[in-house]
């Protein structure tokens, strides 16, 4: 078999080149990794944010009773409720009707309190 030494030297040349593309793929792999991991880090930190921001929503917004629940100032009622007075219970256990206090004692106050601090718990949780 007789090889030309310019056929050898091809082969040989990329040979001796895969390395370095192998070294290059690493390395913009490498780079994709490092992007990926700094948007994930931006998004986890602003799911962190808002999650945050509910939290102190839910805490400090009245909590509107109906239906269903409803926290803050979403304004989305039932179309079947739609004629009642909205009722909502405060962070400090006042009870509203139509947006006026309701005249309530000490006892009602807890007991409204102590259903506020469930449903929160309840939202809390997930």
């Amino acid at each position: 078999m007789n090889l030309h030494p310019r056929r050898l030297l091809l082969p040989l040349l990329l040979a001796a080149v895969l390395p370095l593309g192998a070294h290059a793929a690493d390395a913009s792999e490498s780079e994709i990794s490092r992007e990926i991991s700094a948007e994930l880090a931006e998004a986890r930190k602003e799911v962190r944010s808002e999650l945050a921001a509910a939290r102190a929503e839910l805490e400090t917004g009245n909590l509107e009773l109906g239906d269903g629940l409803h926290f803050g100032k979403s304004g989305k009622r039932a179309h079947a409720d739609a004629s009642l007075p909205r009722a909502e219970i405060t962070p400090r256990g006042d009870f509203l009707v139509d947006g006026k206090a309701v005249a309530i004692d000490a006892r009602q106050r807890e007991a409204l309190l102590a259903y506020r601090r469930q449903v929160l718990g309840i939202a809390l949780a997930g």
